[in-house]
């Protein structure tokens, strides 16, 4: 066979192969299209478009209805930072802070080689360098990592080498005894340029805080679950902080109290932090940097009855999960009804200087957490769980008896 006749009889073949090729290249591209985003990028846009009050709640244009309340202490701001720390509010009581633990792979770029943070420090209230009175390097995950220390390191630092991972690092700068949290993300580029460590001084007055209060309530199966939600902005000119121990939150005597968190816009990294009930009052410890902050405190108490202790404000955004359990008020000046979008309900309710009280259902829609949903049981306890499994055999075996009773044959026709 000539070498023309064989290359003839081998071309169709190969025609046939390159076209395979093709289509299965075309698919695996189409598939990659839509799979590029990790869950690291999925939770931190989502976690900024949130912060912001963007599209992904989108939601808040409906309560631009409610306004604003002007007084001598409280300037409200927007119900749209509100809307987006309750929602925050609960999503944090799921989530844990493993969240940010992701494995090396998830790095942007593998690059396992150590890096050393470098930067300056500097105050934000008169752009003059700074010399704070420590600097820690911080690695979050289950529990904040402290790398490195440095006491007094001046106005510029360099930590030692640190394993390049993929979470972000922490600069945690303490300065006239007030802490201030920078994040650097896991990108190389990021990680290798010079800080910026921003502080500032002390002196932001009441008048100064623009507050938007709000209240969660969770019915859950053991009782209530609250979440004080409080978006803060500190409009300070020059800019200051406010200084901590100043901000007092008055919460119920039957409540307890299990954690407080506060975050600001800059990190929008929620920092837990120790708060003491002293006589029916939590003062605080943590100060307001210039900027949106929202502050946290999570509470739980077995009676379904929440009486609301704190009717300084003019009015509260209040949201209750489920849906069916809406709360009954009392003491209330005025309530306006509200939905909102990627929270659902909401009440807006008017204080008039007495204590609102809330009650809640007891009945059999309770509020649990989906991140335990494989420990939610169907049935309350074991015997029932029983009575309904020997249930549905006897019902089973019932309509087996009663399909042979009827001797139904099914012949086929030749």
């Amino acid at each position: 066979m000539s070498v023309q006749k064989l290359y003839k009889s081998v071309r169709p073949v190969k025609a046939g192969f390159i076209s395979r090729l093709r289509n299965l290249r075309s698919r695996v591209s189409h598939t990659m299209r839509y799979s590029r985003i990790s869950p690291v990028s999925v939770r931190f846009i989502g976690w900024v478009d949130l912060m912001d009050g963007r599209s992904s709640i989108n939601s808040v244009s409906s309560m631009s209805s409610i306004g604003s309340v002007n007084s001598q202490s409280f300037r409200i701001s927007p119900v749209r930072r509100l809307a987006a720390a309750v929602f925050c509010a609960s999503m944090l009581s799921l989530f844990p802070a493993a969240m940010w633990s992701q494995p090396a792979s998830e790095l942007q770029g593998p690059n396992p080689s150590a890096v050393q943070i470098k930067g300056r420090v500097i105050n934000g209230t008169n752009g003059a360098p700074a010399a704070a009175e420590k600097l820690e390097l911080i690695r979050p995950g289950q529990q904040m990592t402290v790398l490195h220390t440095l006491e007094n390191p001046g106005t510029n630092f360099r930590f030692p080498p640190a394993e390049r991972v993929a979470v972000p690092f922490l600069i945690r700068a303490t300065y006239q005894g007030e802490t201030y949290v920078t994040v650097i993300p896991p990108v190389a580029e990021r990680q290798d340029e010079a800080q910026l460590v921003q502080v500032f001084d002390s002196g932001a007055r009441d008048e100064d805080l623009n507050i938007m209060p709000g209240l969660e309530i969770l019915n859950e199966e053991q009782g209530l679950r609250i979440n004080l939600v409080y978006s803060v902005e500190n409009a300070s000119n020059p800019p200051r902080t406010y200084a901590g121990d100043q901000f007092i939150i008055r919460v119920p005597e039957t409540a307890k109290v299990t954690g407080c968190r506060l975050a600001h816009q800059s990190s929008r990294m929620p920092a837990p932090f120790t708060c003491n009930v002293q006589d029916g009052a939590i003062s605080v410890p943590k100060g307001f940097r210039p900027g949106s902050s929202q502050l946290t405190v999570q509470l739980e108490q077995s009676s379904r009855e929440y009486r609301d202790p704190e009717a300084s404000y003019p009015f509260k955004v209040v949201v209750w999960k489920p849906e069916k359990a809406k709360p009954e008020m009392e003491n209330e000046k005025a309530v306006e009804e509200l939905n909102i979008r990627g929270l659902g309900p909401a009440l807006k309710v008017d204080y008039d200087g007495r204590p609102v009280v809330y009650n809640l259902p007891d009945d059999s829609f309770h509020y649990a957490n989906p991140l335990q949903s494989d420990y939610n049981p169907v049935f309350k306890n074991a015997t029932i769980t029983i009575v309904s499994v020997l249930g549905v055999i006897a019902i089973l075996f019932l309509a087996f008896s009663l399909l042979s009773s009827f001797r139904i044959q099914v012949k086929r026709n030749r």
